[in-house]
Formats: C-alpha cells, sequence, structure tokens
C-alpha cells in the first residue's frame, strides 16, 4: 500500500490535535478571568465537546463522501473561527458580561462542530495509507500523537497567554491554523475511495453500526468502556486540572501550564508504553485495571503534599494514555471497512459527547463545593464504575486478535 502521505498525515493530525489542545485550555482559563465563574468555563467546554454528538452523523457522512474533500474542509474552517474570537474579544462588540460571554461561546462552538468532523475523518483516512495487518499498531502511534498534543497544547497556551493579551492569542491561533491546514494539502488519500451515498436514512445507517455490536460483544463492551472513562474522567478533569492548579495549588498561569503539560508527559510515556500491549489480549483486564488506578492517583492527589503534585499527575497521565492507546487501535482492529466511519464516528462522539455534560456539571460543583471535593467524589465514581465494569463484561477480550468481519 502506498505510504507516501504517511508523514503528512502524522503532522497534520498532530497539529490539529495541538489546537484543540490549545483551544480547550485557554476556553477554560478564559471563563475564569474575563467573565470570572467556573460555570463559564463548564460551558465554553460544553461548547466544544458538545457538537460531538454529530459525531455518529459525520462518520456515516464520511463512509459515503470524499475523505479528501472532508479533510480540507475541517482544516481551513478553523481559520475564520479564530479570526472571529480574536475580533469579538479586540472590540467587545456586545460590551462586557453574559452577551459578550454567549458570543465567544458561539464561536467555540463552531469550533467544536469543525472538531467533531476532523476526528474521525483523520481516523478513517488512516487504512488507506497503511496496510490492514499495521492498523492496529498504526492506530496506537496516532494516539502516541495525541498524547503528545497534551504536553505541546497547555505549554504553547501558557506561554501564549503569558506574553500575549486575550486578542493576540487568538490571532496566534489562525497562524496556528493555517499552518494544519497547508500540511493537510500534503495527505495523499487515493482519489478512488469515493463511495456513493446510500439510500437508507441516517439512522438506519446508525442502526447498522448496533446490530453490528450485538453480534460482537466484545466490540459493544469496548465502546461501553470509553464512554464510562470519557464522560466520568475525562470531562471532569478538563475542567478541574486547570482550576485544581489555580486554587489549591496557587500556580501563576505559566507553572499552572507546566502543570497541566506534567499531566500530557504522562499520557505520552503511557501511550509509548502501550505499543509493546497491543494485540497481546487481556484488553478487558488493561482497561478495567487502568481506569481503576487512575481514579484512585486522582483522589490521592487531593490528599497529598503540593511537592507531590506533578508527579502524581505525570503517573496519573501515563495510566490514561495506556488507556486510550488500548482502546483507540482495539476500536480500529474491530471496526469492519464499511462501517468504520460511523464506528469512529460514535467513538468520536463518546469521547466529545459525554464529557460535555460532566464537564458542565463538573464546573457547577466547583462552584457550589470547591474543586477538592469535586475532584474526590468525580473519581470515587470511577473507580466503582470500573470495578463493576470489570465484573460484569468479561466478554472484551473475545476476538481481540482479529479485526471483525463487514456487518
Amino acid at each position: 500500500m502506498n505510504t507516501r502521505g504517511l508523514p503528512a498525515f502524522y503532522a497534520a493530525y498532530f497539529a490539529g490535535a495541538c489546537l484543540r489542545r490549545i483551544v480547550a485550555y485557554l476556553a477554560v482559563i478564559y471563563g475564569v478571568e474575563v467573565l470570572g465563574g467556573g460555570v463559564w468555563s463548564g460551558l465554553f467546554y460544553l461548547c466544544l465537546v458538545l457538537p460531538y454528538l454529530l459525531s455518529v452523523y459525520a462518520g456515516s457522512v464520511i463512509d459515503a463522501s470524499s475523505k479528501r474533500a472532508v479533510l480540507h474542509y475541517t482544516a481551513v474552517l478553523p481559520v475564520p473561527l479564530f479570526a472571529a474570537l480574536a475580533a469579538a474579544d479586540h472590540w467587545n462588540w456586545l460590551g462586557p458580561g453574559a452577551l459578550h460571554g454567549w458570543l465567544m461561546a458561539a464561536l467555540l462552538g463552531g469550533y467544536g462542530v469543525v472538531s467533531a468532523f476532523a476526528y474521525p475523518a483523520f481516523l478513517t483516512v488512516l487504512p488507506h495509507l497503511v496496510d490492514r495487518a499495521a492498523v492496529g499498531r498504526t492506530s496506537a502511534l496516532v494516539n502516541v500523537l495525541s498524547m503528545f498534543s497534551y504536553v505541546c497544547g497547555p505549554l504553547a497556551a501558557g506561554l501564549l497567554r503569558a506574553q500575549l493579551g486575550w486578542s493576540g492569542v487568538f490571532a496566534a491561533l489562525v497562524v496556528g491554523a493555517l499552518g494544519a491546514w497547508v500540511l493537510v494539502g500534503f495527505v495523499h488519500v487515493p482519489r478512488d475511495e469515493r463511495r456513493p451515498a446510500p439510500p437508507d436514512s441516517e439512522w438506519s445507517r446508525f442502526r447498522a453500526v448496533l446490530r453490528h455490536c450485538r453480534r460482537h460483544p466484545g466490540l459493544l463492551t469496548l465502546i461501553v468502556a470509553a464512554s464510562a472513562y470519557a464522560g466520568l474522567a475525562i470531562g471532569p478533569l478538563e475542567v478541574l486540572g486547570p482550576l485544581f492548579a489555580r486554587d489549591p495549588l496557587g500556580y501563576a498561569p505559566l507553572r499552572a501550564s507546566l502543570f497541566i503539560a506534567t499531566g500530557g508527559v504522562g499520557l505520552l510515556a503511557g501511550a509509548i508504553g502501550a505499543l509493546s500491549l497491543v494485540g497481546h489480549g487481556r484488553t478487558n483486564a488493561w482497561l478495567c485495571g487502568t481506569g481503576v488506578a487512575g481514579a484512585v492517583l486522582m483522589i490521592g492527589l487531593t490528599f497529598a503534599p503540593a511537592w507531590a503534585a506533578f508527579p502524581l499527575l505525570f503517573l496519573g497521565g501515563a495510566i490514561t494514555g495506556v488507556f486510550n492507546s488500548l482502546c483507540m487501535s482495539a476500536l480500529q482492529e474491530r471496526a469492519p471497512d464499511d462501517l468504520r466511519g460511523r464506528v469512529l464516528g460514535l467513538f468520536a462522539l463518546i469521547l466529545g459527547a459525554t464529557p460535555a455534560l460532566t464537564g458542565l456539571a463538573t464546573g457547577a460543583l466547583v462552584s457550589a463545593v470547591g474543586t477538592v471535593t469535586t475532584i474526590r467524589g468525580v473519581f470515587a465514581v470511577v473507580l466503582a464504575a470500573f470495578v463493576a465494569l470489570y465484573l460484569a463484561r468479561p466478554s472484551l477480550d473475545e476476538g481481540a486478535s482479529k479485526p471483525s468481519g463487514p456487518a
């Protein structure tokens, strides 16, 4: 298979992932610094991830359309959106207060819609660039790049915020989006991969995914595990991480970004370590075990002295990196070619939409009971959920070493 576009694919994927991490981090901080409340931080995060409800529809569109066109459209659209964010902050058209907040939320929501199409589009392109036997391991390598963005994104956001005002920060995002668009132009996607749209309705196409999941319980359990981790851990942590760095740790913006980036370094280390675990079975034990261990570490973080915050966050990130890599590679291995876009769209929906409500609820909980109490309560639920999942559904290891056939 022609792998000419694989380096460009890696570069373009990483650039887009970094932009998503930068925007997610800055949105939470903007809500606190400019609008003065954790509820606004949760709302901005909600606007970024709630559009992932469209991911299943996006996967259906990708299955029936030109992946090349989807990649290019999703690469160029962030440019005017970031420019609008810069202009809205600079000229403050609606004045300070809630109206300005809702305008920024709408623009962030637009970027969330673009991301809901971009993420599954990149993943469905991957099997066109490598041999089928290498899809699982290459997907794990792509996840390494995702985890690396958790290092680079907060660092870049902290540096931008330390050197620039908010309008300048958003203007810098315009430059970054232009660079990502250029990189996408070098990704070589075969022109003959386009398929005519099937005559069925969108719901009919999604039912095909549900039927396939019922016949393959390992895939269904994998989706449940991803849902539990994304909704109960990732969503709250996106809001709690920056807020915990501010209070109780009391870090300045640059040190706070280094704190978040430490978790990203752990994510990267865990994702790299997980490469040796791909395809070796016992997926259920690894996924549920990492879920339990990550919850214990996050609860322990709230009881630990301040000097232990950095190493504990690193360990928590490493555990999450193992979980993410195993989850993504297992999904790619199990997804049939004719349903790949919809399965990965469902995965994007899980990663994006399920954290949305928990992220918003987390912001409200922080305002009511404080950051530390919220972390302890949220991750106690995560701990119980993964213990229950391990006891209830041992079927995840079934068929782990071979990809599923078409539905």
